[in-house]
């Protein structure tokens, strides 16, 4: 459906979409990293304090920063689909905001449930960026939801350690098992008293191996064995190594850290003393 614009609605739009080039200052005003003490950490490291590190930095750290992202995407693309649908009239439903609201949001999720739908050639190009930049934000958050719920090397380590101990306890169990039914075997063949060969294997027709609980018991207890060869060491060399190791790490990032703060202080030093002599010359 084509309808006529007036120049208001366009301008209207242009003034909203200022807000997505105010939202990475307001983000980095709020996120307490622009500061001296920044700057100067990241001129140590030849890293620009920009807008753009501090949005990385607070996407990937603050899930509150992605839902402020979603909440203003949600209210501006609405507010343009309200302006770009409202000329046609009563033919369409999205003559109201919570109306577009819901239609934005349901693009954005990509549910669209086809209840209401843009009938103008701009309110149509709304909803293709509403569907682009949710691509976006879905990354985003899937990402930082990754990152939260990935386990440190220290906690998979933990949590190995557990199942190790866990599989201890089944495989005494699983051996118990096999004894009492190796056991309860023996006594039925040794009652039984017959020790007649099997003419292709070559085993006692009252062998043990031949009853199928001793059988299978046996079976479960090696194959528990197989697997429990994967399972972590807790031998004392390998925590004595592991140890060491950890160590020696730290022992490097605390000389790294000395060199940094030896050279912030004579940084500083210089810094101190140059305005000083510029004082003096000056006066």
């Amino acid at each position: 459906t084509y309808c006529a614009y007036s120049s208001d609605g366009f301008i209207t739009v242009w003034m909203m979409l200022r807000l997505y080039y105010y939202t990475p200052r307001i983000i980095s005003e709020l996120s307490g990293l622009r500061n001296e003490k920044t700057r100067l950490i990241g001129l140590m490291n030849n890293v620009e304090i920009s807008y753009n590190f501090i949005g990385k930095a607070m996407l990937r750290d603050n899930l509150m920063t992605l839902l402020f992202l979603f909440v203003v995407s949600t209210f501006t693309l609405s507010y343009a689909m309200l302006v770009f649908e409202r000329p046609i009239g009563p033919d369409t439903n999205l003559d109201l905001f919570e109306n577009c609201v819901w239609l934005v949001i349901i693009t954005m999720t990509t549910v669209g449930y086809g209840d209401m739908y843009p009938q103008t050639p701009m309110g149509r190009n709304v909803a293709i960026a509403a569907a682009l930049l949710a691509v976006v934000l879905v990354a985003l958050a899937v990402g930082a939801v990754t990152d939260r719920l990935t386990l440190t090397r220290d906690e998979s380590k933990v949590l190995e350690f557990l199942d190790n101990i866990k599989s201890k306890q089944e495989r005494k169990v699983a051996a118990a098992r096999m004894l009492q039914h190796g056991w309860r075997a023996y006594q039925k063949a040794s009652e039984s008293g017959k020790h007649s060969m099997h003419e292709e294997t070559g085993i006692p027709q009252n062998s043990i191996l031949r009853n199928p609980l001793f059988y299978k018991s046996a079976l479960g207890y090696s194959q528990m064995r197989r697997e429990s060869i994967a399972g972590i060491s807790t031998d004392v060399a390998l925590t004595v190594t592991e140890n060491s190791v950890g160590i020696r790490r730290l022992a490097t990032q605390m000389e790294e850290l000395e060199k940094k703060m030896t050279d912030m202080h004579n940084m500083i030093k210089t810094a101190v003393l140059g305005g000083a002599s510029t004082k003096s010359t000056k006066w």
